[in-house]
């Protein structure tokens, strides 16, 4: 297998995929194809997939052995992402870019060829995987914007750093972009920001059904972080709450195109109450008598006497949501990972959870009856 990728603007594409990529998940998913070169990440909480194609055409050599299998690998994202950390200084120094995997050693290797005949190698683990691929459909949404990066970064660039979700509602003449609050105990010393956008903004404004979805801002910020420097044309996908919303554009037919799939709130899962999780024990109350000092036979029997023991049940408590900002995303759908050596970790459950996809469950909650025992710190009588 060799595949060599030219330097120059191509290194440069390469690098700032690696970077946006490594803003949404922690693992990065490599998949050679006869079109061309995948790279796929999603985030821990299964709540946002992120997707690039490279064509073949961007590759100065793209050609792979007879016989030889297609490149199917996960690398820790953090090992890549040094080798492109100055995307300026590649784009200066870097002749080309061979990629290979070298399975006789175990390593992906990344070999740079710079100026003056200088050559760095990285060799990284990896761990072979089966294809990492969301469920989803373009065109089976009702609802299509299109319009340029730089009107999306504008009007996000309004809302604070820290904010975690944000809504956007549309009708046929206008779109707004608000802010989400959730669990707060007073609405009124919060934040509330508002965006509205005439339809006029856009390329394309297709709205056929009205709708009001919310997703995580963080992953946003990441697509927008790509697309911004070079303006490309986005374009957005969604039908409703509850279903995904698909963030996508395309640098010509011989480059490369990108698709980001974000989970959404149901409007269902606004409404669920959080239950309280702490359970009362309530303890007997026992006579208040005047205080005697026990004789020394009384209290060498104290000592044998039982404890007392107060149990609870809790068979009627909910899960309660996590606090968490990393975990605490509604959940990604079905994602055709089948890997048996990379199980990903369960996240925390919310309130707020999503499942847009058919083969995650949501968690059984167990009874659980638990005692308590507790010992009595004086003699009664």
């Amino acid at each position: 297998m060799k595949y060599v990728i030219a330097g120059g603007v191509n290194i440069k594409v390469l690098g700032r995929i690696i970077h946006c990529l490594a803003r949404i998940g922690d693992e990065l998913y490599i998949e050679s194809m006869e079109n061309g070169m995948a790279f796929r990440t999603v985030n821990s909480a299964r709540s946002a997939y992120a997707c690039f194609i490279l064509s073949k055409h961007l590759f100065e050599t793209y050609s792979a052995t007879p016989g030889d299998d297609p490149i199917k690998c996960k690398l820790n994202i953090k090992a890549v992402l040094p080798i492109f950390k100055n995307i300026t200084s590649l784009e200066k120094t870097v002749e080309k870019c061979k990629i290979h995997l070298d399975l006789n050693s175990d390593r992906f290797i990344f070999q740079l060829h710079c100026k003056h005949d200088i050559i760095k190698t990285y060799n990284l683990y990896f761990i072979e995987c089966e294809i990492l691929q969301a469920v989803f459909n373009k065109s089976d949404n009702c609802n299509c914007i299109i319009g340029e990066t730089k009107l999306f970064a504008d009007a996000v660039q309004n809302f604070q750093g820290n904010q975690d979700e944000i809504t956007l509602a549309v009708t046929n003449n206008k779109i707004v972009l608000r802010n989400y609050i959730e669990d707060e105990p007073d609405p009124t010393k919060v934040v509330h920001t508002e965006m509205i956008l005439e339809p006029e903004e856009f390329s394309t404004y297709n709205i056929n059904q009205a709708a009001e979805v919310t997703f995580c801002l963080k992953e946003l910020r990441a697509v927008l972080s790509f697309t911004d420097p070079t303006n490309y044309d986005l374009s957005i996908f969604f039908e409703n709450a509850g279903k995904p919303i698909v963030f996508s554009f395309t640098e010509g037919a011989t480059s490369f195109e990108a698709d980001f799939v974000l989970a959404t709130i149901s409007e269902q899962e606004k409404l669920t109450p959080v239950t309280n999780l702490t359970p009362e024990i309530t303890k007997p109350k026992r006579k208040t008598k005047p205080r005697k000092f026990p004789t020394k036979q009384q209290a060498t029997n104290s000592s044998k006497t039982s404890a007392s023991i107060y149990s609870f049940n809790t068979s009627d408590i909910h899960s309660r949501p996590s606090t968490s900002r990393d975990n605490s995303r509604p959940q990604l759908g079905t994602l055709a990972e089948r890997s048996p050596d990379s199980s990903p970790k369960t996240p925390p459950t919310k309130k707020v959870k999503s499942v847009f996809m058919t083969l995650l469950k949501t968690p059984h909650v167990q009874t659980i009856t638990s005692q308590v025992l507790a010992s009595d710190s004086d003699e009664d009588g």
